[in-house]
C-alpha cells in the first residue's frame, strides 16, 4: 500500500509557482538599501586616548598625619567624562552653538578591559569636526580633574589650617599651667606631658601641610591624540544593503499572497453554475424560450402549425448545446449529479413537452364556424 502524503498548502504551492518574485524584490530591496547610503549623512569617528593616573590628592590624613593614595576607580572617570562639567568645557574650546548636552549625544567613552585608560571617541559629519571634538573632550577631562584636585588640596590645605591653629592654642594653654606649677608636682609632671603630644600634632599638621604646598597635582595624560578618520563610520552599507533586502522580502511576500489570491478567485469563478437556466445565455434562445414560454391560441397553432417546428426545433438545439458542457462536469464529478445534471434534464424535458402540445394541437380538427 502506497504511503499517503498531504496535499501541499496552498501558500506553499503558492511560494513554489512565484519564489522568483522573493528574488527579485530582495534584489531590488538590497539595491535600494546600498543605493541609499550614498544620499545618508555620513559621519566620521575620532578617538583619543587618557591614561587616568591618581591625582596625588586622593588621601585621607590620619591622626598621625600619614597619607594614603586611593586607587582610581576607572567607573567613576568614565562618568565624568560624560558629565555636564566636562561638556560645557568642550563647548568652551570648541567654541560651538551647540549645547553640552548635544555634544554629549555624540560621544563615546569606553575603558579598555584591565587598564587604566579612557578611550573617547567623538562622531561628527566632518573629519575636523571628529577629530576636534575628540580633542576637545580629552583635554576638557583633563583640565577638570585637575581643577578637582587642586579644590581637594584647597579643602584639606584649609582644614590642616584649622587643626595647626587649634593646636597652637591648646599648646599655649598648657604650656602655661606647666610654668604656673610647683616644680615637681604632679600638676607640672601633667602639663608636661600634654605639651608633648601638642607639639608631635603639630609636627605632624605642619609636615602634612608642607607636603600639600609642595606635591603637584597630576590629573593624568593624553597618550594617544585625537586620530584622523579615514571613511565614515555611519552609515554602514553592509546593515543598509540587509536591511533593504528583508524589507523586499516582506514586499514579495506580500505580492505573491496577492497572486495566491486572485488565481484563487479566477478557479472559483470557473466551477460556479449559473444561478439561470443556460438558454438564457444567447439572444436567440431568450427569444425562443419567450416565444415558447407564451400562451399561444388555438387560431394562431392552426393558422402556421409549421411555424411551430422551427421554434421547438431551435429550442432543442439550443438546450443541448447548453447541456453539453454540464453533462462533462458531471462526468468529471460523480458527486455532482444530483446538483449538475437536473437542470439540464429540465430545459429538455421542457423542450420535449412543448413539441408534443404542439403535435397535437396540429392534429386536432379545426372548430366549426
Amino acid at each position: 500500500m502506497a504511503d499517503a502524503h498531504p496535499a501541499p498548502s496552498p501558500g506553499y504551492q503558492a511560494l513554489l509557482r512565484w519564489w522568483w518574485v522573493l528574488v527579485v524584490m530582495a534584489i531590488i530591496g538590497a539595491a535600494a538599501g546600498y543605493a541609499a547610503t550614498t544620499l545618508a549623512t555620513k559621519y566620521y569617528v575620532s578617538n583619543a586616548s587618557v591614561l587616568v593616573t591618581p591625582t596625588g590628592v586622593n588621601t585621607q590624613v590620619s591622626t598621625g598625619g600619614t597619607r594614603t593614595a586611593t586607587a582610581v576607580n576607572m567607573d567613576t572617570e568614565a562618568a565624568i567624562m560624560t558629565s555636564t562639567s566636562v561638556a560645557q568645557l568642550a563647548a568652551k574650546e570648541l567654541n560651538t552653538t551647540l549645547t553640552p548636552a548635544e555634544l554629549l549625544k555624540n560621544l563615546t567613552v569606553t575603558v579598555p578591559a584591565n587598564s587604566e585608560v579612557l578611550t573617547v571617541g567623538y562622531q561628527d559629519p566632518t573629519v575636523a569636526g571628529a577629530v576636534r571634538g575628540a580633542q576637545a573632550f580629552a583635554t576638557a577631562y583633563l583640565a577638570n580633574r585637575l581643577a578637582s584636585g587642586k579644590a581637594t588640596v584647597a579643602q584639606q590645605e584649609a582644614a590642616l589650617s584649622a587643626e595647626l591653629a587649634t593646636q597652637n592654642a591648646q599648646l599655649v594653654v598648657v604650656s602655661g599651667q606647666a610654668n604656673t606649677a610647683v616644680a615637681g608636682s604632679v600638676p607640672q609632671q601633667v602639663a608636661d606631658a600634654q605639651r608633648s603630644v601638642i607639639v608631635n600634632s603639630i609636627t605632624s599638621i605642619q609636615s602634612e601641610l608642607t607636603s600639600l604646598r609642595t606635591s603637584p597635582v597630576t590629573p593624568g595624560q593624553l597618550i594617544s591624540a585625537a586620530s584622523t578618520p579615514t571613511k565614515p563610520s555611519k552609515p554602514v552599507k553592509l546593515l543598509w544593503a540587509g536591511s533593504g533586502a528583508a524589507l523586499g522580502l516582506l514586499l514579495g511576500a506580500g505580492i505573491i499572497a496577492l497572486l495566491a489570491r486572485r488565481r484563487a478567485r479566477r478557479a472559483s469563478r470557473a466551477v460556479v453554475l449559473p444561478s439561470q437556466p443556460a438558454v438564457a445565455a444567447s439572444p436567440a434562445a431568450r427569444e425562443t424560450h419567450v416565444a415558447l414560454a407564451a400562451p399561444a391560441s388555438p387560431a394562431a397553432v392552426e393558422a402556421s402549425p409549421a411555424a411551430e417546428a422551427p421554434v421547438v426545433e431551435a429550442y432543442a438545439v439550443e438546450a443541448h448545446a447548453a447541456t453539453e458542457p454540464l453533462a462533462a462536469a458531471t462526468e468529471a464529478s460523480p458527486a455532482g449529479d444530483d446538483v449538475m445534471v437536473d437542470p439540464a434534464a429540465r430545459i429538455a424535458g421542457y423542450g420535449r413537452s412543448v413539441g408534443a402540445q404542439t403535435d397535437e394541437t396540429a392534429a386536432s380538427p379545426a372548430p366549426a364556424p
